[in-house]
């Protein structure tokens, strides 16, 4: 069982390929609504029935803070679940099909070490399927949540 721990900023653009590559790979979304002026939240909540909406906590609404978006879904997900797989993925970033089979696997067979985070090649889509960054970035976004983890760094 694997959380996708997504913030959504009016991410309507790319949210049909993330639901159509992603569905499938988790058994829980935990979304952030960051202040989203489009249809974002509806179209999500329209095509994902596993899945918890919450909205963001912020003094300055216009300025995006990925450490605190991410913090808030930790506390959430703290919260509410307790501890478990969770993955951090934005609405415009892909899995790889294969990876995502793959990751699967490895959890259905206890292959995951949960003392260790684990990479991914993630690409990040610029308007469609057809195009996205250069070449892939590799992101450490998936480990085992125990109660008390908080991520640190700038924002």
């Amino acid at each position: 069982m694997i959380t996708c721990l997504t913030p959504i900023r009016d991410g309507m653009a790319f949210l049909a390929n993330f639901v159509a590559y992603h569905k499938s790979t988790f058994s829980r979304f935990i979304v952030l609504d960051d202040y989203c002026a489009d249809e974002s939240i509806q179209y999500i909540k329209s095509q994902i029935t596993n899945l918890d909406i919450i909205h963001k906590q912020s003094s300055n609404p216009e300025v995006w803070n990925d450490l605190d978006n991410r913090n808030q879904l930790l506390h959430y997900f703290q919260t509410n679940y307790s501890e478990g797989w969770v993955l951090f993925l934005d609405c415009d970033e892909l899995l790889d099909m294969n990876d995502s089979i793959q990751l699967l696997e490895d959890l259905k067979f206890n292959n995951l070490n949960k003392n260790k985070a684990y990479g991914f090649p993630l690409f990040r889509m610029i308007n469609d399927l057809n195009h996205f960054t250069k070449g892939p970035l590799i992101v450490y976004r998936l480990f085992y949540f125990k109660p008390g983890f908080k991520i640190q760094g700038p924002r």
